[in-house]
């Protein structure tokens, strides 16, 4: 259960207090969260090697899947347009891609710890 609320506040999968991600980044100023070296506190290194983090492109897809279908569950329950959820489904993916970002990261380097 600690693993899971350090997931959520986005903290150090070692020592669990210092936080990963040193900004949020915005979707609707196009910035990207950006991700400390290491844990302050622990020294914990959070690029374990290049290219580590393509994996976690898997954990966002399936955020994204997930997204998708319950945009389009709600667009068959409010009886929606085809266009009118595809529109819907492009503004969710907008406003989340820095969420599913951020969080596909912290997954898989809960995975890997």
């Amino acid at each position: 259960m600690n693993n899971l609320s350090n997931i959520i506040k986005g903290n150090c999968p070692n020592c669990g207090k210092s936080h990963i991600f040193q900004t949020k980044g915005n979707p609707f100023l196009l910035k990207m969260p950006k991700m400390k070296e290491k844990c302050e506190i622990c020294e914990y290194s959070y690029h374990k090697e290049p290219g580590f983090y393509f994996g976690a492109m898997y954990v966002s897809y399936g955020f994204v899947v997930i997204q998708l279908v319950l945009v389009m569950i709600i667009g068959f329950l409010f009886s929606l347009s085809y266009m009118e959820m595809f529109v819907s489904t492009l503004v969710f993916s907008f406003i989340l891609w820095t969420f599913n970002y951020k969080y596909a990261r912290i997954i898989w380097l809960y995975i890997f710890k």
